[in-house]
This record gives structure tokens, sequence and C-alpha cells, in this order.
């Protein structure tokens, strides 16, 4: 602790400012705000232009695309109509060709029918040639019998009257016989 008369003196002394030094400070802080004030403004241009350039160059971007996309969607559209195209055409061929199966179905069940009946009535007619071939036997016999009687008939005198009855009963049972069979036949070929 020093000495008690001494005097004190800060070491700087604070001189209030002068008028000048004031509005000389105001013009440094205003012109410092304007040109900070205008920097900013300035880099905030630069930067929304730059913005601007980047929303633009990806508009553009988007937009090609888009344009591809609708170019492709319209080819693929042309594809798809083309393939419906090509299918309402397979499926009308198909219709006509189902058309045209049924129909040679339809004609190989109607032949497969007629060839059938056809062979039913070959069996039938093979049948009736043959019952025909029987009534035909068993009539030429009763009339060859008949003509044999007429030769004895005609000269009876000649021979025993019993041996030409018993020659008339026999040819009289050949030719019911003949008879009966050609009945059968009329009544198995009327389908009774």
């Amino acid at each position: 602790m020093g000495d008690p008369n001494e005097i004190f003196v800060p070491p700087y002394v604070v001189t209030p400012p002068r008028r000048r030094d004031r509005a000389r400070t105001a013009w440094i802080v205003t012109t410092s705000l304007l040109v900070l004030a205008l920097g900013a403004s300035s880099a905030a241009y630069v930067y929304s232009n730059n913005a601007a350039r980047q929303w633009q160059v990806r508009a553009e971007q988007v937009s090609a695309e888009l344009a591809d996309m609708t170019a492709q969607r319209r080819q693929v559209q042309g594809l798809l109509d083309a393939s419906q195209t090509a299918l309402a055409g397979t499926k009308s061929a198909l219709g006509e060709v189902t058309e045209e199966y049924n129909d040679a179905a339809k004609r190989i069940r109607d032949l497969a029918d007629e060839k059938a009946r056809a062979a039913d009535t070959v069996g039938v007619l093979g049948s009736a040639v043959d019952r025909s071939r029987n009534v035909a036997v068993q009539l030429d016999q009763c009339v060859a019998g008949l003509q044999e009687l007429q030769d004895y008939l005609i000269d009876i005198d000649s021979y025993d009257i019993s041996v030409v009855l018993g020659v008339a009963e026999e040819i009289n049972r050949g030719c019911d016989q003949a008879q009966a069979a050609s009945d059968a036949f009329v009544t198995w070929l009327e389908g009774d």
C-alpha cells in the first residue's frame, strides 16, 4: 500500500466522444449494415437464382421422363390393342373351328348310326335271304311232289291205291310244312 497522499490516476482516461466521431461511427455502422444487407440480399439472390435453375433443370428432367413414360405407355397400349385384336381374331377362329368340330362330330355320329343301321339291315337281309331260301326249297319240294302225284293220278289204274294215297299224304305234309314256313316268313317280315 502506498502513500496516502498520492493521487490515484487511472491508467487510461476515457474521454467522451466528440460529436463528429459519433456521426462518423453512425455512418460506418450504417454503411457496414448496408454492405452486409447488400451482401445478404446478393447471396439470397444468387441462392434463389441457383435454386430456381436447379428446379428448372429438375422440372425439365421430370418433363423428359414424363414424355418418355408417355411414349412407353402409348407403345404398350399399342401392343395391348394389337394383342386384344389378335385375341378377338383367335376367339372368332376358335368359335368357327368349334362349330366345324361340332358339325363334324354330329356327322360322324350320324354316319355311325347309319352304318349300324346298315349293318343291322344287312344282318336282317341275310337272315331274310336264308329264310326265303328255306321257304323256296320247301315250296319247290311241294311243287315237285305235286307233279309226281299228278303223274300217279294220270295213270292211277297202274298203281296200287294205297301206295298213291301214301304218296299223297306225304306230299300233303311237305306242302303243309312249306305253307307254315311261308306264313312264318311273312309274319317275320312284317315284324310281328
